[in-house]
């Protein structure tokens, strides 16, 4: 347990790897189910939304997908475990922490001038956490696949997007 709180610590703060996280197949499949629960929560939550948990299910895979596609393209496809576990570690630690945030803040009034000054200052916080949330990708990233940050920061962005597409997809496959 010390090992994981330490590389966890030490991936948060950029001093470790994906690779410095032990090999748990079991911990993966522990955070992808974490990750669909809490994506159907949020969904729920925050939009509105019913919530579905195929939809969850169909995303992250997509998402898992595409790091493995990465993986094999570069040639690394052994590191899958270690940063599929990095990236929902991070996704999953940062989405918790943002709709705590979140909770302070709903609901949003109507009019931006009627939002309190606690409501401001905790939006406010979410931003910084986005971009920790994109090194943390990155750095994860340029780890798994032995390329330069900037690079590496490129992929994040392009996964993004096409993250995006496919959930937008997904979503309007599901209404």
């Amino acid at each position: 347990m010390n090992s994981w709180i330490e590389a966890t610590r030490g991936l948060f703060v950029f001093r470790r790897g994906p690779a410095d996280l032990p090999y748990a197949p079991g911990v993966l499949l522990a955070l992808f189910v974490a990750m669909i629960a809490l994506d159907a929560a949020a969904a729920r939550a925050l939009a509105g939304q019913s919530g579905d948990p195929l939809l969850a299910v169909l995303n992250n895979a997509a998402a898992l997908a595409l790091v493995l596609g990465l993986l094999q393209f570069a040639g690394k496809p052994q590191r899958f475990v270690q940063t599929a576990t990095a990236l929902l570690l991070v996704r999953g630690s940062l989405s918790l922490l943002t709709l705590l945030l979140l909770a302070g803040v709903l609901p949003l009034p109507r009019q931006p001038e009627d939002l309190s000054p606690g409501q401001a200052l905790r939006m406010s916080l979410m931003f910084p956490i986005f971009v920790w949330y994109i090194g943390l990708r990155a750095h994860v990233l340029r780890h798994a696949l032995e390329i330069p940050l900037l690079r590496a920061l490129g992929l994040v962005l392009l996964i993004a997007a096409v993250e995006f597409f496919i959930a937008l997809s997904l979503a309007q496959a599901f209404r």
